[in-house]
């Protein structure tokens, strides 16, 4: 939204509208059509004042972002690690369980071929997350090892079936406990998710197969989405989540992923939620759709798990977010030397290299920063 105040009191009123924006908590959103929407304001706040040409006008364009929470999370306490570690060990109970109760073999060949079709689909969620296990040894060593436990159960599958389903959600799981960058994070398991909804097929030879077969799609793509949500919640609030430490990776290709694991501002923790929520609503697109072609197919009670987990850390990462300096931009209006600039933004100099690197400023512009230029900071 972009809002507009006029008048000789319109640059105090664009003043007072930006203080509001800063305030910690949820706010209601009241659109004459839409209704009212729990948000975050979010995204860079742009600020503009024209008191010549545009006769008093300030304009501040800011963005919001909703929420999947409900009135009854947002009403409750401060989200805490532990209840979203109880949250994803209630899901992992459910899912084995579910897993195990909808698991039919009623010939030798439905095995061998529910192992095949079980195989190809780790295959594309190991294509999608391996890499960011293999930023920290040892996760990659125990990658390794729950891999090989796995495909090890997969050839005995009718005898191990609650095996199969335990590994497969904690293989799944492994990578979101590295620290690393949240959006690389976010983007290897929306990756593997969207790789396995493309790559399903509902052409099985039989019936068996095809509820086998949406059962194992289902504990993959629920499996994601939980360890997604969890890992980046708990990540940015434990410690992991301040600056990125521990070995260093020999594998050139993920070294740009091993960065701050926090948010620098507001805006990108905000970001980050919002990923997680279109994943999740992705997934639960997929399966609804799946319900309503199949009468065999029921979403069961890792559905409901799932949003728990997503919902408790979607709220853990937006009350993190509120203690991160939202960014600010603004055109300049007249030539600015950068050393009295940055002291003037932040009251110091030790923001300088930052604001260089974070502006782009190129080598003529570190010195005298020109008219009409737009910068950003961080308040």
């Amino acid at each position: 939204m972009t809002c507009f105040f006029y008048g000789k009191y319109a640059k105090r009123q664009a003043d007072n509208f930006e203080e509001g924006l800063k305030e910690t908590g949820y706010g209601e959103l009241i659109h004459p059509l839409y209704g009212i929407h729990k948000v975050v304001p979010t995204g860079s706040i742009s600020r503009s004042d024209d008191v010549v040409s545009g006769i008093n006008v300030s304009s501040v364009a800011v963005t919001f972002s909703e929420t999947i929470i409900d009135s009854s999370v947002l009403s409750s306490e401060i989200v805490s690690i532990d209840s979203i570690n109880l949250a994803v060990d209630r899901f992992e109970k459910k899912s084995v369980w579910q897993f195990v109760k909808d698991f039919t073999v009623a010939r030798v060949h439905d095995a061998i071929w529910l192992g095949k079709m079980f195989k190809k689909g780790m295959k594309i969620v190991s294509d999608a997350i391996e890499k960011i296990a293999k930023i920290e040894k040892s996760i990659y060593t125990k990658w390794d090892e729950i891999q090989s436990e796995l495909y090890d159960s997969i050839d005995e599958f009718v005898a191990a079936v609650d095996d199969v389903a335990i590994q497969t959600i904690k293989l799944i799981r492994l990578p979101a406990n590295t620290s690393i960058n949240a959006g690389a994070k976010i983007e290897g398991y929306s990756s593997a998710a969207r790789d396995i909804i493309r790559n399903f097929k509902n052409d099985p030879v039989n019936y068996n197969n095809a509820k086998n077969q949406w059962n194992v799609t289902r504990l993959m793509l629920e499996s994601l989405v939980v360890a997604c949500a969890s890992g980046v919640a708990v990540s940015v609030s434990s410690g992991t989540g301040s600056k990125a430490s521990g070995s260093k990776s020999s594998n050139s290709s993920v070294q740009g992923l091993k960065n701050n694991v926090a948010f620098n501002s507001r805006e990108e923790a905000v970001k980050a939620a919002t990923a997680i929520a279109e994943l999740y609503d992705d997934v639960i697109e997929f399966e609804e759709q799946r319900v309503g072609e199949d009468y065999f197919v029921e979403t069961g009670e890792s559905y409901a798990a799932m949003y728990d987990v997503v919902s408790l850390s979607i709220q853990q990462i937006i009350d993190f977010s509120f203690s991160l300096p939202t960014r600010k931009s603004f055109i300049l209006g007249e030539d600015r030397q950068i050393i009295e600039l940055v002291y003037e933004l932040y009251g110091s100099l030790n923001k300088l290299d930052e604001f260089i690197i974070d502006n782009k400023l190129s080598y003529n512009e570190i010195e005298i920063i020109p008219m009409g230029r737009e910068v950003a900071y961080y308040v």
